[in-house]
């Protein structure tokens, strides 16, 4: 097999959280098991100076980094600059971008340089709802211009115009399993979290994650579970909306958030402390969408059997009556009855969840990537 240097461009990387960037950390971590030289170019934002230093000093030996700092206008040109800077050092013979800058990044590495470099770009979903008109048509030219477009679900390819749905492959969203722990997470110590059952939420607090759809099901889930709690993680960006209509709907004791978690080994002891994960995902008017909720694959691999919302990418992450659930995320008697489902086949739901999860190994889903196209 021949081994590439592939120059991956992302909106997001981590240690910052977000779901482009554990997808942008997880291909990168397959394709160096595969082989392959990689460099990520991203951006300075979501973490502490000393999160990127220890994450730098971590992986060093791994892949090669490159952050650039967010100083408004400015950004732009930096990132213009260290991308040049890094193709003239680097020489990649495949730059892979991420995001909805990265696509336009990417349009211009192949005009300048696509003789010699292929361009590829995964679509996430909401880098194709943009509300401005001009942001839209600099995407879809970029799009057309690069040489393989990668949709991370059959409902993201669906938001393409119809002549690039045709083009565009579908590679779902992965774990990479090399990193969870080995027993699906049976020897770790769940939280002492109240509640039964316990609902969990994973993902930036916001409304396209769906957190208020479940905040405004909680007085019909309590009138079938008095104790029933909705345990919320991640970054609070929308936390006092939420707090507020807590308030107004009398739940505000059967709701609690924990913030961010401030490592991998306190998250995955949020997944094994839950009863049901629960993703109502919303599309946003302004364009903003769920592409896949790769959360949900996370969950399932501890045995957390999930409630989706239906329209959006999170579709493709449900096999309904598998690992999980689908349904009306307005609906609160339709979700009672996907939990009812939920904790009363629990054991079986759980196995199956856990074979979904395997099923989306990001080593299998690289080398099914690096056979087309190369």
């Amino acid at each position: 097999m021949t081994a590439y240097n592939i120059l991956l461009i992302s909106s997001e990387f981590p240690p910052g959280p977000g779901g482009i960037g554990r997808h942008a950390y997880s291909l990168t971590e397959a394709l160096v098991d595969a082989g392959h030289t990689v460099c990520v170019l991203t951006e300075s934002d979501n973490a502490s100076p000393a999160e990127f230093a220890w994450f730098a000093q971590a992986y060093q030996n791994r892949f090669q980094i490159v952050r650039t700092p967010r100083k408004g206008l400015l950004t732009y040109l930096l990132r213009l600059k260290n991308t040049w800077r890094i193709i003239t050092s680097f020489k990649p013979d495949i730059v892979i971008v991420s995001g909805k800058f990265s696509l336009w990044l990417g349009a211009l590495i192949k005009l300048l340089r696509g003789r010699n470099i292929r361009v590829w770009a995964f679509l996430h979903g909401s880098e194709l709802r943009l509300p401005r008109w001009l942001e839209q048509t600099a995407t879809t030219l970029s799009m057309r211009r690069l040489d393989r477009l990668i949709a991370v679900s059959s409902f993201t390819n669906q938001l393409l115009p119809p002549d690039l749905q045709d083009r565009t492959e579908i590679l779902p969203n992965g774990l990479l399993l090399s990193t969870m722990p080995a027993d699906n997470g049976q020897s770790i110590t769940p939280f002492d979290w109240p509640g039964w059952p316990k609902l969990l939420t994973v993902g930036s607090v916001s409304p396209r994650k769906g957190q208020h759809r479940v905040i405004k099901a909680m007085p019909y889930l309590r009138r079938i579970w008095p104790d029933i709690r909705y345990h919320i993680v991640g970054l609070p960006h929308h936390q006092d909306t939420l707090v507020a209509l807590a308030e107004d709907l009398g739940v505000s004791d059967s709701v609690i958030f924990h913030g961010r978690m401030k490592s991998d080994e306190m998250l995955c002891r949020a997944y094994c402390s839950a009863d049901a994960f629960v993703m109502l995902s919303e599309n946003q008017p302004d364009g903003d969408v769920e592409g896949f909720g790769i959360a949900i694959l996370e969950a399932n691999y501890f045995g957390l059997t999930a409630i989706g919302a239906t329209g959006c990418g999170i579709e493709d992450a449900i096999r309904p009556g598998y690992n999980g659930f689908l349904v009306d995320g307005n609906d609160p008697a339709a979700i009672a009855h996907a939990l009812e489902q939920v904790l009363s086949q629990k054991e079986i739901l759980a196995n199956n969840a856990c074979k979904f999860a395997t099923e989306h190994d990001w080593n299998i889903l690289v080398s099914r990537m690096l056979a087309n196209n190369v």
